[in-house]
């Protein structure tokens, strides 16, 4: 365990593109095991604190509007299978990069941004910032066939990478702010609030890169495995 521990904070030091674990199967469900110990255990008691003393228990999780539409079973999918699945492939796949993941990176920028601030000005504003996400693409699809551009782009990739680990991370942490209704007036809240998913998003993408995309996934389902027992047991001795 203290070895892992160590060549993770090794590699948050400076991040870069590692090379893929040789281990055998055992070996690396072991080493994901203990690593997800270890995130986990670092939520609890780093994160947990500071969520009590910003009284997150006041906000309203969407996890309570979905409980009454859909079924403990669709939602226990939804959280144990289908969101580490997408969220895994979206924030953590283009982590290695290739032609098709250099292109899902940009893409899911591009949509994430677009989401954000959608609602936050006018739709002429909004017309101009997808017309703009359009033409970038066609122009970024076109680079992606030259390969000379191809290997720019890896080069910026290459010198940038550490920037770029750090920036997925925390795309994948404020994307999950959406899941409380934070009054407007408590915006100040936010980092606090999706600290649990930045200490997540920074294991699950070592894990991604020191042993594969599979590996990101089975440890992400791993980690909303717990509170959706927790949550089922609830349901069934009738706390509410």
């Amino acid at each position: 365990m203290i070895e892992q521990i160590r060549s993770f904070y090794n590699f948050l030091l400076h991040p870069y593109i590692i090379e893929s674990s040789n281990a055998t199967l055992k070996e690396k469900l072991y080493a994901i095991l203990t690593l997800f110990l270890v995130s986990f255990s670092s939520v609890v008691f780093i994160a947990g604190p500071l969520l009590m003393l910003a009284g997150v228990d006041d906000l309203t999780h969407k996890i309570s509007d979905l409980e009454s539409e859909i079924s403990t079973t669709a939602l226990f999918f939804l959280a144990v299978i289908l969101a580490p699945l997408l969220e895994e492939l979206v924030f953590r796949f283009p982590l290695r990069y290739r032609r098709g993941a250099i292109f899902l990176l940009v893409l899911c920028i591009s949509m994430i941004s677009f989401y954000v601030f959608q609602n936050t000005f006018s739709q002429k504003i909004n017309a101009t910032i997808s017309g703009t996400i359009a033409i970038m693409g066609i122009i970024f699809i076109g680079t992606l066939s030259n390969e000379s551009g191809l290997e720019r782009i890896s080069q910026f990739l290459r010198d940038y990478y550490p920037w770029i680990f750090y920036m997925t991370a925390m795309m994948f942490a404020f994307a999950h702010i959406f899941n409380y209704d934070l009054p407007d007036d408590r915006w100040y809240l936010t980092p606090i609030l999706v600290l649990p998913q930045l200490i997540l998003g920074l294991f699950l993408g070592y894990v991604r890169l020191r042993y594969g995309i599979w590996a990101s996934i089975l440890m992400h389902a791993m980690n909303n495995f717990i509170p959706m027992m927790a949550l089922v047991a609830a349901k069934g001795m009738g706390v509410e």
